[in-house]
């Protein structure tokens, strides 16, 4: 696996690592560049090596945890070329595996002490109130959300206190402000938050208020800084400029906690373009909303012609690999995964009776331990204009899919192991076109895979 935890602009490593994960996601395309749900209707199953699925024969369900975990024995002999493609993408992909002291080694790499004044953090935790870290700091904020905020806020005010007379952040896709809110108020700092949905703007000013109202409650009003984040109400275009929306001339970072699709790109370019702005966290999300001409970034793509990625690519590429293999772990959850083979079904049925509702979402539906399929449909297309025989939920092709299941699980599982060499392949072209122009990039899996899947964060300096 590789890593690229320390800051740097070298260039020539990112090259070959880039060229060899080109080459394998290229080879590997009858793999990636489809949906699950078409298993049944592409015949997938059809497409993988004679070799593989006679392996696969011999392979019991919970075998997927150990073939999709590096350094893991396997129970059966598996054939060369699923040996090497197995070893390779283990090889090629970045990282993705955290620990408590990441964030205090890139500290150490900045040469500066990684005790951080969190003043508010500090008064809150050491209060006998039960009840004030709930009002102030985890306000209906989720446990992902959280554990995101506190290892991001952590490095981040590391990173300003490396930098010199940069005070500001500039929090680009700001949501409900939880970041920005703790950043302020918790830290000190001035922030600026650019958010376009009017009503995460409107929940956020409410926060913010609600915050500051606890603050007054529990008497810590002269203690701290109390200037919330100011609100900036737009949707950052690709020929936005940041200095412009927020009329700010001093220096500042950046920062983007899963900045979707497109927003990553428009980030990435400000810090090029603006000189004000003199560094960059950025932790980016739902790869598949990249738009066709934003990929690759990098002169140094274009140079080994990294071909565009598909969006069945990027969509996989967000996928949870840490969270399936725990569900393949646990005996309550492994009966949810049924849910690949029962959703790959259903879109076989409407492709042959409704294929003008092909690849629509379903509704929601939560796998129990005894549910069948025919509760699953019903569930699935309840309240949608999808009309199916209800004679056909017990056919004998209904029948012959669903005893396909593990088949199905274990084409996902093919899908996972490649995954991981995607997201590298992007994340590599977004620290590359940043390098070019002579900025110290760092890519570090900073959360925990299993509670928040993307993981890294890439920070930047100028």
């Amino acid at each position: 696996m590789y890593g690229y935890e320390c800051l740097d602009t070298h260039k020539d490593r990112d090259e070959k690592h880039m060229r060899c994960l080109s080459y394998l996601i290229s080879h590997y395309k009858w793999i990636i560049d489809v949906y699950n749900v078409d298993y049944f209707v592409a015949n997938h199953w059809s497409k993988v090596p004679k070799q593989w699925t006679q392996c696969f024969e011999k392979f019991d369900l919970k075998d997927l945890s150990n073939f999709l975990t590096k350094g893991s024995p396997m129970n059966c002999v598996l054939p060369l070329n699923l040996l090497s493609l197995r070893a390779t993408c283990f090889a090629l992909q970045l990282s993705r595996q955290t620990n408590d002291n990441i964030d205090s080694d890139f500290c150490e790499s900045l040469k500066i002490s990684p005790n951080s004044c969190r003043t508010l953090d500090s008064l809150v935790n050491d209060s006998k109130h039960p009840k004030m870290k709930r009002e102030i700091l985890n306000r209906k904020i989720k446990e992902k959300k959280r554990h995101e905020i506190q290892r991001l806020s952590t490095i981040t005010d590391q990173l300003l206190k490396s930098l010199d007379n940069c005070r500001t952040i500039v929090d680009c896709g700001s949501g409900q402000g939880h970041l920005s809110r703790i950043m302020s108020l918790c830290y000190g700092y001035d922030v600026i938050s650019i958010e376009g949905n009017d009503d995460n703007v409107l929940g956020a000013q409410n926060k913010d208020l609600k915050m500051l109202n606890s603050l007054k409650k529990y008497k810590l009003m002269d203690n701290i800084h109390t200037d919330c984040p100011k609100q900036v109400n737009c949707v950052l275009q690709n020929n936005s400029s940041i200095s412009e929306l927020t009329e700010l001339a001093d220096n500042h970072l950046l920062l983007g906690l899963h900045a979707c699709g497109p927003l990553s790109a428009i980030i990435l370019k400000q810090l090029r373009e603006c000189q004000s702005a003199k560094g960059l966290i950025l932790v980016s999300c739902c790869y598949f909303k990249i738009h066709m001409n934003s990929f690759p970034m990098s002169q140094c793509a274009h140079k080994l012609s990294v071909p565009a990625l598909s969006y069945e690519a990027k969509e996989i590429a967000c996928h949870a690999i840490e969270k399936f293999i725990n569900k393949l772990n646990t005996r309550e959850r492994l009966s949810t995964l049924r849910i690949h083979c029962y959703r790959a079904l259903l879109e076989s049925l409407i492709d042959k009776y409704n294929p003008n509702m092909r690849h629509n979402a379903m509704k929601s539906v939560k796998i129990g331990d005894n549910m069948n399929f025919n509760d699953y449909f019903h569930k699935a297309v309840n309240g949608l204009n999808i009309d199916i025989p209800e004679e056909e939920l017990d056919s004998d092709f209904v029948r012959n899919c669903l005893s396909q299941q593990q088949n199905c699980i274990i084409f996902y599982s093919l899908r996972l192991l490649i995954a991981p060499l995607v997201e590298s392949l992007i994340l590599l072209d977004f620290i590359n076109y940043l390098k070019e122009d002579g900025i110290q990039t760092a890519l570090l899996p900073l959360f925990d895979p299993i509670l928040s899947p993307r993981n890294f964060v890439l920070i930047a300096i100028k």
